[in-house]
């Protein structure tokens, strides 16, 4: 063969992500210390622990993006170019 024929066959990009949870014990030490150095920014973690967003997701939320009705956010564009609901 004078040329490769796969070189056309275009390659799907795989999901390199994890989803991981804290355990009880790691979340009661991460709210102890945060209470204890940072009480301000207990109400970020709250958020962040029971919608798993990120910090840039948070701090980036319009009032557009969040459904009252439907109790849920619509994040239109994820690190990973994504759209995702968040109950």
């Amino acid at each position: 063969m004078t040329s490769n024929p796969a070189r056309l066959v275009q390659q799907r990009h795989e999901s390199n992500g994890r989803i991981r949870y804290l355990k009880p014990e790691e979340e009661k030490r991460l709210r102890s210390t945060t209470q204890r150095l940072f009480p301000e920014h207990l109400p970020e973690l709250t958020i962040s622990v029971g919608t798993g967003m990120r910090l840039s997701e948070q701090y980036g939320l319009l009032w557009k993006q969040v459904d009252l009705d439907r109790i849920e956010i619509n994040l239109m564009k994820t690190k990973n170019g994504d759209a995702r609901d968040i109950p």
